[in-house]
């Protein structure tokens, strides 16, 4: 695949039939303008980001592109026409960077709907992720708690003053 500096972007890594008949079907014609658009929002994302991108991935409501940031480090683009999509998805994953349980977001363009996240490989456990304290260690073990209970718990712990 080529870098992002080389200016040429594969037309189907982009944005292949298939996936724009989907985000149609979810968003109406008036998506095709925001799929016209896409090559122009995937570079800039690729510029800002410094990514390289090996394939793209879709869904009903965005494209998601696998790739990394600084030729090493994995990551994921995630981009939708929708940007209340895109702010509610980095509101939780926000609200969620305590916890073991959720990707983490590196950084967000919400004027755009684009989302870059931290790459998890299918099967990672949670004890190979580095969970902070005993919290992290309870999920490992597969503790079958009250998430939200047991999250409050741990940020209390956390930022209790000695």
């Amino acid at each position: 695949m080529p870098r992002h500096d080389e200016r040429v972007l594969d037309p189907d890594l982009l944005l292949d039939v298939a996936a724009r008949e989907r985000l149609i079907a979810r968003f109406g014609t008036e998506v095709k303008l925001w799929c016209a658009a896409l090559p122009e929002l995937v570079e800039l994302c690729c510029l800002r980001w410094h990514l390289e991108l090996d394939h793209g991935l879709s869904g009903s409501t965005s494209r998601v592109f696998i790739g990394r940031q600084h030729s090493s480090r994995a990551v994921v683009l995630k981009l939708t026409p929708d940007l209340s999509i895109a702010n509610e998805e980095a509101l939780a994953l926000r609200a969620w960077t305590v916890t073991p349980h959720a990707v983490d977001l590196l950084d967000a363009d919400l004027e755009t709907g684009a989302l870059l996240l931290e790459k998890i490989e299918p099967g990672t456990k949670l004890s190979d992720r580095g969970e902070p304290g005993a919290w992290g260690q309870d999920a490992a073990r597969g503790h079958r708690g009250d998430l939200r209970s047991d999250l409050l718990k741990w940020r209390h712990r956390r930022f209790e003053v000695n």
